[in-house]
């Protein structure tokens, strides 16, 4: 992604001001000499690496794509799945696009090439070979900034001088999504999670109270670390979080276990050396939260 975006910066700048490439290219040579010790870490951490890249490997309907990108891009802006009303913003976002390379062509190069070369680079990739990285909004925030650019140059240049009627409309499009906007916002912070109900963020609440009725709980998972982290911010200052491999449990401690989105083989080598499970949320049956039964206990459930 980064060097997709310093190509696209590289490549405008010698298109439209050739004068200016020497300092340009001392800049991106900067930026790749600050880099490089990220890709010590890489290198250091390849395995992790693997891992994170095998995670987005998944075969995805192109449907369900399309339904991932308009919502992502609504979210950019409204932080919320407005369904098929999605196909709005999609519609602004292409329309200023367009606008801007109409009115300011110089300009618009540099923010096509910002919204272009990593958005289709991902796109086509996940499209063509497999794969989810285009439905991550952080892999794609060079082109959302691009976007949003876009958008506010559009809406001003409208409000600012168009004619009179056009003043009128595009004033009111402003304020309208600046009204939806807020009250996205606002809805957002009174719940505590504000994805939609597809996404494995809405189990968390539940889960979380279920782990907090317990006194100094201990909370195991050979599952995403990104999702333990987002996890924990619900839980109690008394709970150990542990990722653990299924092959290498640690001997069962004194308080209370709890599953956090495990494998099945995590499960199973749970219940040889722990004994028996209990589901303790109603979800996803990939996103469970299970619960080792007390020596003596009949569990009520076996996942």
């Amino acid at each position: 992604l980064f060097t997709l975006v310093a190509l696209g910066q590289g490549l405008y700048v010698l298109a439209v001001y050739p004068k200016q490439k020497r300092p340009c290219l001392t800049a991106i040579a900067v930026a790749f000499f600050v880099f490089t010790p990220w890709v010590g870490v890489g290198l250091w951490q390849r395995g992790q690496l693997a891992a994170v890249a095998s995670a987005v490997q998944r075969q995805v309907p192109l449907g369900r794509f399309v339904d991932l990108w308009l919502r992502n891009l609504n979210r950019v802006f409204f932080n919320a799945d407005w369904g098929t009303a999605n196909l709005l913003v999609a519609a602004l976002a292409a329309y200023s696009l367009y606008f801007l390379w109409r009115t300011h062509r110089r300009s618009a190069g540099l923010i096509l090439l910002l919204v272009a070369l990593p958005g289709l680079a991902l796109l086509l990739t996940d499209v063509g070979l497999g794969g989810i990285s285009s439905t991550r909004i952080r892999y794609l925030i060079p082109v959302y900034l691009g976007v949003q650019l876009t958008i506010a140059y559009t809406l001003a240049h409208k409000i600012a001088l168009g004619k009179l009627w056009q003043r009128r409309a595009w004033g009111a499009v402003l304020a309208l999504a600046l009204l939806g906007s807020g009250s996205a916002s606002w809805l957002a912070a009174q719940t505590p999670v504000s994805w939609v109900k597809s996404d494995k963020a809405v189990y968390y609440p539940a889960m979380a109270a279920a782990i907090n009725a317990s006194e100094s709980p201990w909370v195991l998972s050979d599952g995403s670390a990104t999702y333990l982290l987002a996890l924990s911010q619900l839980l109690s200052p008394t709970t150990t979080l542990q990722m653990v491999d299924p092959n290498q449990l640690p001997p069962r401690p004194a308080e209370p276990v709890f599953l956090f989105a495990p494998s099945p083989q995590l499960k199973r080598a749970a219940r040889q050396r722990y004994g028996r499970l209990d589901r303790q949320v109603e979800q996803n049956p990939r996103f469970q939260l299970l619960r080792v039964s007390a020596p003596g206990r009949e569990a009520s459930v076996n996942p």
